[in-house]
């Protein structure tokens, strides 16, 4: 629950298995979200949305398919690339395959007001923005110990997150350095 976040320091990596993802369309979904921590002396850290993406195929909990489970844009990359080549995927073009893939979001609430899933309109900032705050803020209290105490430092990160069908929100990764142009996938790059 948090209450020990930032005490130990151990080295440990765990991770739950999400039993029951929520699906957009039948396909896995996560959320990438972005911080900057600016400085480390004091701890200032600046939060960014990121954006939504989904698998581009079914999802199957006994699947072998690498991207029934994977909704990473750079995984895909592929099948991105082939769909340059041969003009479609799934009968789809690449920005048809793009805008079903990666959303804003607001178009994610909006899916999800669609479906009955949610009914407040400002679902986004009364619930999934403060979850995502507490677990970025949880983050930085796991691994401030190991940070340089200086001004002048700054990392940006890159934080993956899944929603389950209860719209609880699971911390699945981070990474520094992140690529953070969704749209150099889409480009070929």
């Amino acid at each position: 629950n948090g209450s020990l976040c930032g005490q130990d320091y151990s080295n440990n990596l765990m991770q739950y298995y999400i039993y029951n993802p929520l699906l957009v369309n039948g396909r896995k979904s996560d959320f990438r979200v972005y911080f900057l921590i600016a400085s480390t002396n004091p701890m200032i850290v600046y939060y960014n949305d990121g954006y939504f993406s989904i698998s581009l195929t079914k999802f199957e909990s006994n699947s072998t398919e690498k991207g029934t489970f994977l909704t990473n844009a750079r995984l895909a990359h592929e099948y991105f690339k082939e769909n340059q080549s041969k003009g479609q995927y799934s009968n789809m073009t690449v920005d048809d395959l793009w805008e079903d893939t990666v959303w804003t979001f607001e178009t994610f609430q909006a899916y999800l007001l669609s479906k009955g899933i949610i009914t407040d309109d400002k679902w986004l900032e009364n619930y999934l923005r403060p979850e995502l705050a507490k677990l970025v803020a949880h983050s930085i209290r796991m691994s401030q110990h190991s940070f340089a105490k200086r001004s002048s430092l700054f990392e940006i990160y890159g934080v993956d997150v899944v929603i389950d069908t209860d719209l609880k929100v699971w911390f699945i990764e981070a990474n520094a350095n992140p690529d953070m142009e969704i749209g150099t996938v889409s480009a070929g790059v």
